[in-house]
């Protein structure tokens, strides 16, 4: 009932919500952070580490954080389509590339955190070995064994020891 009276105002006052990024993707990234929550959570009861409310409190910064680059893109956008100048409203289609990926990107960094959480509760098992840790490496781009990581290590080590006048 609430919902019918909800777009029957919407409606009436001739409001369109088609700033909005698509419901799909944010339904995904709230799941993909709340699971995120879980897995870490049950990392810690594995690791017998302590779980205090420091811990809880990062899981509400990055909600906040998350939501609100999220709500920045969206205002551009409907500032893009309720401006007066035709370049702004031209380019106002492509806002949509940016608010869905900036989702995906989002959705990219908890699942990362999801898998990472998951090899960490068990990596010997078959599943971690043969799925999530090739996964894991796909999704990182093996930073840890990459050449060029490696490479920048390297130079990073020569010029601390560079001796400075």
């Amino acid at each position: 009932m609430k919902s019918l009276l909800t777009i029957s105002v919407l409606t009436l006052l001739n409001i369109k919500l088609n700033f909005l990024p698509t419901g799909t993707l944010m339904a995904a990234m709230a799941a993909s952070i709340v699971l995120d929550f879980v897995t870490g959570l049950i990392k810690a009861v594995i690791a017998k580490d302590a779980r205090t409310s420091q811990g809880y409190r990062k899981t509400v910064v990055k909600f906040m954080q998350y939501g609100g680059a999220v709500c920045v893109s969206m205002l551009m956008k409907f500032l893009m389509m309720r401006s007066g100048e035709t370049a702004m409203q031209a380019i106002s289609p492509y806002a949509d590339y940016l608010n869905n990926g900036l989702l995906i990107f989002i959705l990219f960094i908890e699942i990362t955190s999801i898998l990472e959480n998951m090899y960490a509760i068990d990596n010997s098992s078959p599943f971690a070995q043969y799925f999530i840790k090739p996964l894991l490496s796909i999704m990182t781009v093996a930073i840890k064994n990459n050449s060029i990581a490696k490479k920048a290590a390297e130079q990073m080590e020569a010029k601390d020891q560079t001796p400075t006048s």
